[in-house]
């Protein structure tokens, strides 16, 4: 457990990173928060995809509520507005476009970067790269053997972090930060670095060429399995030097430190690649490292669920402010896990918008994932213990689970609708045109 005071946060997020390859690939941090920290083993995510996984990360709240997803209702409450609202800084750096300011997720934040800016981004957009000479032939070379990246590397990305947090160190602001970091080099296409390529024993015209080939088959795996391990690794290097100079600039000690991962990433094993709107636990299980210890152990392997980092953030800072909006409970400070996990989707895989026929859900448990389409009237059952690919249905052959577990999800359905028609009942009446009996 640790002894001193938490005052600052910094939250990083790594798309597409699956909780199997990062406690494999990124030895860096699981040796450190093995023996600093908090490794949790079974966290799950409550979407497959960026656009419906971060709701639930950071408003605290199921990705089917307040209108669903991509967009950010004004109805839900980030992170970042309730931590401004307290006097911390808050910073986010996040080379994603569906996590823009068009989408809603800059609110709050003092500082947002999200890159995405016209022509030729990177170096128009973060200037304090261009104070960085051996990074410029880097990018220029990368884009020219790769292709062009649709995102800033993790070097960038931890050079411009160290760079801001240097500023608000040397400010003299006696106020806490709360910095959001986003790594988006697990995600297609890849570009590792020449460290890695090297580790991993591959080069980079065949990662070019999977990059650009318009579709995989099953003979491309074992090289898109190791392109995406070496990227991982890039990760884990990076949050390497970010951890150490937070360390050197007598951070580390009052700061929460956590990794996890928006959703994981299908690499063949079933025909497919990617994260399409599929409920699989390759797409739903993550990481979650936190520094510093939170229990008596530095493995927790009981069932948790991303809707509850949001307020155990705030517990862990010692504020004990409660969010109407938020529906996640802080149990990352207890041993105890869930019964079952809840995750949902709606979108297809040509839209990111959610589209009624297509909503599905799934109930997770220590053994069982059912999986529901309302509207198809569809079930389907896995044994994820005998069964961990999912391919063999077992709900014909277990009707009483099935009865059992659809309840629970017909209850998280009208719990849902719910929530909705009270915000919208409350906003009605804010306004005026509803009076009270």
């Amino acid at each position: 457990m640790w002894c001193f005071r938490v005052r600052n946060v910094v939250l990083i997020t790594v798309d597409c990173l699956r909780y199997d390859y990062a406690v494999k690939h990124m030895c860096f941090v699981r040796r450190f928060f093995e023996r600093y920290g908090t490794v949790f083993e079974k966290v799950f995510a409550h979407g497959p995809g960026t656009t419906v996984s971060f709701p639930a990360i950071l408003t605290s709240s199921y990705p089917l509520m307040y209108g669903g997803y991509p967009y950010l209702s004004k109805y839900r409450v980030l992170l970042s507005e309730v931590l401004r609202k307290y006097g911390f800084i808050t910073v986010g750096l996040v080379p994603n476009p569906y996590l823009s300011s068009t989408f809603g997720y800059s609110r709050g934040h003092t500082i947002y970067f999200n890159y995405m800016d016209s022509g030729f981004w990177v170096l128009g957009r973060v200037k304090p790269y261009f104070r960085i000479p051996k990074f410029v032939p880097t990018m220029f070379l990368k884009n020219v053997l790769y292709g062009r990246l649709p995102y800033v590397k993790a070097p960038f990305l931890t050079e411009h972090a160290m760079r801001i947090l240097k500023s608000i160190v040397s400010s003299s602001l006696n106020r806490g930060f709360y910095l959001w970091l986003h790594y988006m080099d697990a995600h297609m296409p890849y570009a590792p670095s020449t460290k890695s390529l090297k580790a991993y024993g591959i080069n980079m015209f065949d990662v070019r060429r999977l990059n650009r080939k318009p579709g995989l088959s099953k003979c491309d795996e074992s090289l898109l399995k190791t392109a995406y391990a070496s990227c991982v690794f890039d990760v884990d290097m990076s949050i390497k030097r970010l951890v150490e100079f937070l360390e050197d600039v007598k951070l580390l000690d009052e700061t929460l430190v956590i990794i996890t991962s928006d959703h994981g990433e299908e690499l063949l094993e079933t025909g497919d690649y990617g994260h399409h709107p599929k409920l699989t636990a390759r797409l739903l299980h993550v990481p979650l490292f936190v520094y510093p210890r939170l229990t008596e152990k530095s493995r927790v392997d009981t069932l948790k669920g991303q809707i509850d980092l949001a307020p155990s953030i705030l517990k862990i800072l010692g504020l004990s402010v409660k969010v109407s909006r938020w529906h996640g409970k802080p149990t990352l400070l207890t041993l105890k896990g869930n019964d079952f996990i809840i995750a949902e989707c709606g979108h297809t895989r040509k839209s990111e918008f959610v589209k009624r026929h297509e909503i599905q859900y799934a109930l997770i448990t220590e053994r069982y994932k059912f999986v529901y389409w309302p509207n198809k009237n569809k079930m389907e059952l896995y044994d994820l213990t005998r069964d961990p690919l999912e391919i063999n249905n077992v709900a014909a052959e277990n009707a009483d689970l099935v009865a059992s577990f659809l309840k629970l999800v017909n209850e998280h359905i009208r719990f849902e609708r719910t929530a909705d028609i009270r915000e919208k009942i409350k906003r009605v009446r804010i306004k005026g045109r509803i009076r009270r009996k």
